[in-house]
């Protein structure tokens, strides 16, 4: 076992994890190319639905999507579905991502009473797309007929006779159709004949399951990143390290910010503030708000505090030698453990991270000036001071600012 010049434990053994799964079923065209991708709950292996809470649901798929696997993993360039509840869509609980690609789908036997429309009405002001699900009737549409952009009809339930003047209807208003549940050619040429022109269906293809790795972040933490963003006289800094003081935390913020929704072209990421300031607070209240929602740990993550040890400690070896910038090299030093926290080879680990080439290299061949950075990290962890002074390096010097990073890190883990 090792520990920090402050008697702390500085743990190597990964973060405990999960595997999540979810569901994914393509939108079809009419030149039988994916216009976008449903995106659905799992709650196990097994490829089918499971919805004990729909709260909880919509909240995990969001999360899943957005902060774990990353949405151009999911969907690539194409329109992500997503089923929201009544509560997502009056503000009981806040939609984590801006409008860009995203469509919320609301389910036809919602109550569309006064809150409810007035609700979707707003949401539609602020540039999110609107799916009416499983509809059967003209009626099930006209409350929302001035708000909603897509309407998905369920043509499992309708006759094919009625299926060409709710296609007319919904087109004068305009209002794109989707016909849903296909299963037969039969029932898609039908549907064509019809007007319809995007498709979904187990004729084209079944939900497929998608997994990945999930890891539970600190309650703790969150609560205090929280409180750092509502303080009116919080530093940026101090922002900063409370966000890093969570590994898992921090590469969700990547992943959220790499989903491509909060710039206008894939940027590389060089630091934990870059990250913040593109998604900007008022989203990261609401995505934070969410993750506290979801069934987050309370335990301490000792992994999480090495991290940060080694953040700090890069940061002040950049500022001492004068080469990379702090932010770059404290970014390098904290994902320096990403690949013990989710258990993959770095180089998997990285992958739908838009961090910048250098932290790349540094953290995958050791490469660069990061990385030689790196390497004198690792050494005063180990104590190996005889091999720093071998680096032309002061090792007095580096023991100083390695023991000042573990006192600074306390604060925060």
């Amino acid at each position: 076992m090792k520990y920090s010049p402050t008697g702390r434990l500085i743990t190597s053994e990964p973060l405990k994890g999960s595997v999540f799964q979810m569901g994914r079923q393509p939108i079809i065209d009419l030149r039988n190319e994916i216009f976008g991708y449903e995106l659905l709950y799992r709650s196990s292996a097994e490829n089918y639905i499971n919805v004990m809470d729909g709260d909880l649901a919509t909240l995990t798929v969001f999360l899943n999507t957005f902060s774990v696997a990353g949405l151009n993993s999911m969907v690539g360039s194409r329109k992500a579905f997503f089923n929201v509840t009544r509560n997502f869509l009056i503000g009981r609980y806040p939609i984590p991502v801006s409008p860009n690609r995203i469509i919320l789908e609301v389910q036809q036997d919602f109550d569309f009473d006064i809150m409810m429309v007035r609700a979707i009405k707003e949401l539609s002001a602020q540039g999110y797309q609107i799916a009416l699900d499983g509809v059967t009737s003209r009626q099930q549409f006209l409350p929302v007929a001035d708000i909603v952009q897509f309407v998905k009809l369920n043509i499992a339930e309708l006759e094919p006779i009625v299926l060409p003047r709710l296609v007319r209807d919904l087109k004068e208003k305009s209002i794109r159709p989707i016909a849903e549940k296909i299963e037969t050619q039969e029932e898609y040429d039908s549907c064509v004949k019809a007007g319809f022109d995007l498709f979904q269906g187990f004729y084209f293809r079944r939900p497929e399951v998608v997994q990945g790795r999930n890891i539970h972040s600190s309650r703790a933490v969150i609560l205090k990143i929280l409180a750092a963003i509502k303080s009116p006289n919080v530093r940026i800094e101090e922002l900063e390290a409370a966000f890093a003081s969570d590994i898992t935390i921090a590469y969700r913020l990547l992943k959220l910010v790499n989903s491509g929704y909060y710039h206008s072209s894939r940027v590389q990421i060089g630091s934990i503030r870059q990250a913040f300031l593109l998604v900007g607070l008022d989203q990261l209240k609401n995505w934070l708000n969410l993750l506290l929602e979801a069934n987050s740990s309370n335990e301490m993550q000792t992994l999480s505090y090495r991290a940060l040890i080694r953040a700090k400690t890069a940061a002040g070896l950049a500022l001492e030698l004068k080469l990379f910038h702090p932010d770059t090299c404290f970014l390098a030093g904290l994902f320096s453990v990403l690949d013990t926290a989710l258990e993959l080879p770095m180089k998997e680990a990285l992958e739908g991270l838009s961090i910048t080439e250098e932290i790349v290299s540094a953290l995958t061949t050791g490469e660069g000036q990061i990385g030689q950075i790196l390497k004198v990290v690792h050494l005063a962890e180990q104590d190996k001071w005889e091999a720093i002074e071998q680096l032309n390096m002061d090792s007095d010097r580096v023991k100083q600012i390695y023991m000042e990073s573990a006192i600074w890190a306390e604060q925060y883990c």
